[in-house]
Parts: C-alpha cells; structure tokens; sequence
C-alpha cells in the first residue's frame, strides 16, 4: 500500500481567549471569597466541608450574567449535593433533598428572584472582570 505524499499538519488548538482566561481567575478569587464570607462548611446540610465547591443555582452556562451573584452562588460539598443537582432528574428524592436546602436559604422563590435580578445584571466582558477581580483582591486583602 502506498503512503500518501499529501503533508500531515498538526492540529492547532485555539488558545484561550481573554475573557476564558479573566473567568478562571475569578472563580479561584470568588471561591476564596465565598469561603472568606460564609464559612468552610456546605451550606446546605452545614456539615464540615469535604469537597467544597462554588454550586450555582442557575447554572453558569445558561445564566453566565448571575455566575459572580451572592444570591446565586452557595458553598457545597460535590458529593452528595451538586452532583445530585446537576445527575438527578426533578422528581427524584436525591435531588428534592437539595432543592429543599437552597428553599431554606433563598426562598420559595429563588428561581423567578435569581431571574429578576440577571435583568439588570451586566454583561461579564474583560473590562467588568478585571473590576472584579481588583475588587475581591482587595477585599481578600482585608
């Protein structure tokens, strides 16, 4: 069989752009700052921390505006409880127990409160996130 004499290139990976790269140094600052604020335990059941990690409500994909809201985000333990909100269908007991907790947290009405409140949200462009990351520095800082 023969070889092809066509030249082979590598393919290029598209680097990250800025605003990839302003977001994952937000979320590291967010993190800290939550934990700075609320305490290394899940908010949910306030048992001791074990995997802690920023849980949103409404998720970051699809409402990126609310990702850096306090009403929005809550401190978790992966497992059981942003696993089982993210892996679980809502009718399901596993993720009741977590909607139950954010209830006790934020409300009946979290959901309609956290969609009101991302209409007045700014976009999250490079200037925004680089006023927020100067900001939480500072305040972790204090």
């Amino acid at each position: 069989m023969k070889r092809s004499r066509l030249k082979r290139s590598p393919i290029k990976r598209r680097s990250k752009g800025v605003v990839s790269k302003l977001i994952i140094k937000m979320d590291a600052i967010w993190f800290k700052v939550l934990k700075k604020e609320r305490g290394e335990f899940d908010e949910i059941d306030e048992h001791p921390a074990n995997g802690l990690g920023t849980f949103h409500i409404l998720c970051k994909g699809n409402h990126p505006r609310l990702r850096y809201f306090w009403e929005n985000s809550l401190l978790v333990n992966w497992l059981p409880h942003h696993y089982n909100w993210h892996h679980y269908a809502h009718n399901d007991e596993q993720y009741k127990v977590v909607e139950k907790g954010i209830i006790k947290k934020r409300g009946k009405n979290y959901c309609n409160d956290l969609l009101i409140l991302e209409r007045s949200a700014p976009k999250l462009d490079a200037n925004r996130l680089r006023d927020l990351i100067d900001f939480y520095t500072a305040y972790l800082k204090t």
